[in-house]
């Protein structure tokens, strides 16, 4: 993540020429991510400070999805930054895009459309909703839990995702940033969805979701949503072309 003009500039160039190689390291994430954290990071894209150009790479450790496990950051960037042009190349890192800072930022204003309360392991139907739609899952330690958080960590908390176009996957989630409200209906699975998604065309939906794996002990069992809405910006009529790959 960077505005380093020459980063940008050779990054212009591989897009437009063909490059197989952009020289800086992407995509690199830290373990110890909190709510505080996460909503600090998200601060700084609102700054006047902020950098001019992202440079991403679809990546995240330990099985997370990329926009899961800093939810509030990611809130953030959708709405502060769009496409570059041409936004997207192959290099030696694999899939990388350019972001550019928007013109006026989308206001995603959040407004509470309902709640829920739910068990682990239950499968969680997301309201229907035109707007991006965002799941604030508070997940409550038990006392074995908590001295697991302070004596080692706790265990792996996954989510399984089924797709209304047939797809399922899992992912890791994070307990302790869940709670800044993850993107659960249009959330894209791809480089090629994510960027669609930058400039308006949504994703196939989730339709269906649950929380399980063997990190779910160290947590009461059951789960308090605050479901949340904001309206995103509707598709172009003629949209940038994404050479990324499709899901």
């Amino acid at each position: 993540i960077g505005e380093e003009p020459e980063l940008v500039e050779v990054h212009r160039r591989a897009l437009a020429g063909g490059q197989d190689e952009v020289p800086v390291e992407l995509g690199r994430r830290e373990e110890a991510v909190d709510v505080q954290l996460d909503r600090w990071t998200a601060s700084h894209f609102l700054e006047e400070e902020a950098p001019d150009f992202l440079l991403y790479q679809w990546a995240d450790i330990d099985a997370r999805h990329p926009l899961l496990g800093q939810p509030a950051m990611w809130r953030s960037i959708l709405a502060n930054y769009g496409l570059s042009v041409p936004p997207h190349t192959f290099g030696t890192f694999g899939e990388i895009a350019l972001l550019e800072r928007r013109g006026a930022p989308v206001p995603l204003a959040l407004r509470v459309v309902g709640r829920d309360r739910v068990g682990i392991g239950d499968w969680i139907e997301p309201p229907e909703s035109p707007d991006l739609l965002f799941a604030s899952i508070r997940f409550s330690p038990t006392i074995l839990g908590r001295l697991s958080v302070l004596l080692w960590r706790i265990e792996p908390v996954e989510i399984d995702l089924q797709y209304a176009d047939g797809r399922n996957l899992t992912f890791r989630i994070l307990p302790e940033t869940s709670e800044n409200g993850l993107l659960m209906n249009y959330l894209p699975s791809s480089m090629y969805e994510l960027l669609n998604l930058f400039q308006g065309i949504r994703p196939s939906p989730v339709v269906r979701f649950r929380v399980r794996g063997p990190g779910t002990s160290s947590f009461q069992r059951t789960l308090d949503i605050v479901w949340r809405s904001a309206p995103w910006i509707p598709p172009p009529s003629t949209p940038v072309h994404i050479g990324a790959i499709p899901p």
